[in-house]
C-alpha cells in the first residue's frame, strides 16, 4: 500500500511520468476505471516518445492498446471503444493474431455480423494451416448462412473448407441443403458430386453408404434430366444407379424409358432392358 501511494505521488508530480505508470500497469487489484487512468496515460507518454524519434516504444503501444481495448470491452462494458482501440493496435501490427481473435469476440457478442465475417477473411488470408483455415472458412459460411442470409456466400465458403479439409462433412450436408434452397440444379448436382467423392470407392461401401451412394446418382440423373435437359448425362447417371441395383426392376423400367427417349442408337438399349425385364418376370 505505501509503494502504491508512492506512486501515486509520483504521478501526481508527473502525470505521464513512464516508469510509474508502467508499475502501475502491472497491478492487477486496482478497479479497472484506475487501470483504465493508468493506460490512458502511459499511452499519451508513449505516444510522446514516438514522436520525438524513440522507435523502441511500438511493441509496448501495442500492448497497452490492446489492454485498453479490453477494459472498454470488458468490465467497463463499452464495446464501441474497445473495437476503436483494437483497431489502432492492428494499425501497429496488422497480423496480430491476439487482436483479430479480440476483435472477433467483441463483433460476435455484439452481433456485428458484417464486421465479424471480414475478420474471419482476414484470419482465412493469413492462414498457413489448412485444417485451421478450414474452421476459419466454416465458421464465416455459418455467419454468412445464418446471420447475413448470404446464401451463394455461404456455400462458397462451404466448399472452400472442404478444399481445406474434406473431414468436414457436416459442410457437405449445409451445402446440398443450401443448393435445395436456393433452387440451384447445378449447385445441387456438384453437391451430389461432392458427396460421391467423400463416400470414397465403392468397392468398401457399407450397406448405409451404398444406399447413399444410390441417392445421390439417382438425385443427379433425375436433376440433369428433368431440369437442365441433359438427357445423356442424366442417362450415364442413371446407368450407374443399376450398376449399383441391378435385381431392381423398376430401374430397369425406368432405364428403358429413358432410353426410348433419347431414341437412335439407344433404341436398341431400350428393347435390350424390356427383355430383360420380360426374362426376369417369368
Amino acid at each position: 500500500e505505501a509503494a502504491l501511494s508512492a506512486l501515486r505521488e509520483a504521478l501526481a508530480i508527473d502525470p505521464l511520468h513512464r516508469g510509474s505508470l508502467q508499475t502501475l500497469r502491472h497491478i492487477e487489484s486496482l478497479p479497472p476505471t484506475e487501470k483504465l487512468e493508468h493506460r490512458q496515460a502511459l499511452l499519451r507518454s508513449l505516444m510522446g516518445a514516438a514522436a520525438s524519434g524513440d522507435v523502441n516504444v511500438g511493441g509496448e503501444r501495442m500492448k497497452v492498446l490492446t489492454e485498453l481495448g479490453d477494459l472498454y470491452a470488458g468490465p467497463l462494458g463499452s464495446p464501441q471503444e474497445g473495437i476503436a482501440y483494437y483497431k489502432e493496435a492492428l494499425q501497429l501490427q496488422p497480423d496480430s493474431l491476439a487482436v483479430l481473435h479480440k476483435l472477433l469476440a467483441v463483433y460476435s457478442d455484439n452481433q456485428l455480423w458484417v464486421e465479424a465475417a471480414d475478420i474471419l477473411d482476414t484470419l482465412v488470408q493469413g492462414e498457413k494451416n489448412e485444417r485451421r483455415r478450414a474452421r476459419f472458412k466454416q465458421t464465416a459460411a455459418l455467419i454468412y448462412r445464418d446471420k447475413l442470409q448470404q446464401l451463394p456466400r455461404a456455400i462458397a465458403l462451404f466448399h472452400g473448407a472442404l478444399d481445406d479439409d474434406a473431414t468436414l462433412t457436416p459442410c457437405l450436408d449445409a451445402i446440398e441443403a443450401l443448393a435445395v434452397e436456393l433452387d440451384d440444379p447445378r449447385e445441387l448436382i456438384k453437391a451430389y458430386q461432392r458427396k460421391i467423392s467423400s463416400l470414397g470407392p465403392k468397392g468398401s461401401d457399407t450397406p448405409k453408404a451404398r444406399a447413399e451412394r444410390l441417392r445421390l446418382w439417382t438425385e443427379i440423373s433425375k436433376l440433369c434430366i428433368q431440369r437442365l435437359g441433359d438427357l445423356d448425362t442424366g442417362t450415364t447417371a442413371f446407368e450407374v444407379t443399376l450398376d449399383l441395383d441391378p435385381q431392381n426392376l423398376d430401374r430397369h423400367r425406368q432405364l428403358a424409358s429413358i432410353y426410348a427417349s433419347a431414341g437412335g442408337d439407344r433404341l436398341d438399349k431400350a428393347i435390350r432392358e424390356h427383355q430383360l425385364i420380360l426374362a426376369r418376370n417369368k
